[in-house]
């Protein structure tokens, strides 16, 4: 399923009002692949977010691809191991799971995404990562 920059960029909106509500957060990293077609996201993101919303307390922290998904899959496995990420159980995680583990799918943005943030907090905060 195609999903335009527009509609991510609203997608990633709702989320971060929901989650400076929440958290009484400061600002909040939006951690996106670099490189190729991300790279139109990064600027509608500029023209969108900041331009159009006048939205400055969410940075963005393009991160590359420096390996095969499964080399990066199994760098991040050990959070998972060793049970540092909970997931929110009201959400249906289906497709994320079939993706993590490698599982047939016709796309792999979860597995790219929740890879990409888990890295990103490990290099931020040391050992310690987390997602709701």
């Amino acid at each position: 399923r195609y999903v335009s920059n527009h509609k991510k960029l609203e997608i990633v909106k709702e989320l971060r009002d929901k989650w400076i509500d929440r958290t009484q957060r400061k600002e909040i990293y939006f951690v996106p692949e670099s490189g190729g077609y991300q790279n139109s996201l990064k600027g509608d993101f500029k023209i969108i977010f900041v331009g159009q919303w006048e939205i400055t307390d969410v940075r963005v922290r393009p991160t590359p691809s420096t390996s095969d998904k499964r080399e990066r899959l199994e760098g991040v496995s050990g959070i998972f191991d060793n049970d540092l990420v909970k997931f929110n159980m009201e959400v249906k995680w289906r497709r994320v799971v079939d993706e993590l583990t490698l599982q047939e799918t016709d796309h792999d943005d979860c597995s790219d995404a929740t890879e990409k943030a888990l890295s990103f907090l490990q290099r931020r905060h040391s050992s310690s990562a987390w997602a709701e």
